[in-house]
């Protein structure tokens, strides 16, 4: 019986090493020495233009050559996930111990990481959640594929009148309403709670994007309220205008 015991508690002990030996990081950024920073499983990303996370896996074993695989599987609507995208990571040298890539996410959701030999067999996951930093930018123009361009939050007033600004609204899903309303608040010394205008358009139930021009006839910090007919809010974002 002891001596059962004792096999059982090497065998345990030899599976802990194993699965601690590896483990997934994701970090803002690295350098050419190896070192990275900000790393987190949550990240905020660009509207437009989304932003990289350095999906990183390190192991305390040299990495096989020739390649390591990293499977990037994205959460459905029903709680599963399913497979997004594949990134294939060279392994040169003998004595690797850390492989990574740079990924590009463009959109919001909760993604399963993997790591996989050259036989694509899995070797270990971690879970990272992807989301807007905001779901409104502001511009002046919108190009002929319908982004904005040059989106910020400060603009100048323009001498006669006023200034027209675009409000664009991008969502990682349907709008699923008729109509949306767009809120124009302005800051009065103290908080946002002048309202300045309200107006309603109408949209396709399966937009997941739009945008709306306003016309700013004065100076100042407002606050644009972007929601559903289904009073649902989109988006919530701030903008200033100055002289």
């Amino acid at each position: 019986m002891a001596k059962s015991c004792t096999v059982f508690i090497i065998l345990f002990l030899s599976l802990l090493s194993i699965s601690f030996a590896q483990k997934i990081i994701f970090a803002e950024k690295i350098d050419s020495l190896g070192n990275f920073s900000a790393c987190q499983n949550t990240y905020q990303i660009d509207l437009i233009k989304g932003s990289k996370v350095v999906l990183i896996f390190q192991s305390n074993q040299a990495i096989p050559k020739p390649k390591l695989y990293a499977f990037i599987d994205k959460k459905e609507s029903n709680g599963t996930y399913k497979e997004f995208d594949t990134y294939r990571i060279g392994i040169e040298k003998d004595s690797t111990k850390m492989a990574y890539c740079s990924y590009l996410f463009t959109k919001e959701g909760s993604y399963r990481v993997a790591f996989a030999d050259v036989e694509k067999k899995e070797i270990s996951h971690a879970f990272l959640s992807i989301s807007f930093k905001t779901n409104i930018v502001f511009c002046e123009q919108i190009d002929s594929v319908d982004l904005p361009i040059d989106y910020k939050n400060k603009f100048k007033l323009k001498i006669k009148g006023g200034i027209d600004i675009y409000s664009f609204i991008k969502t990682s899903y349907p709008m699923n309403c008729s109509s949306i309303s767009h809120t124009i608040y302005k800051y009065n010394g103290k908080d946002y709670s002048s309202l300045l205008s309200s107006d309603k358009f109408a949209v396709k139930a399966d937009w997941e994007y739009t945008y709306i021009k306003s016309n700013y006839r004065e100076s100042g910090k407002y606050k644009i309220v972007i929601g559903t007919n289904t009073n649902k809010v989109l988006g919530v974002n701030y903008l200033e205008i100055i002289k």
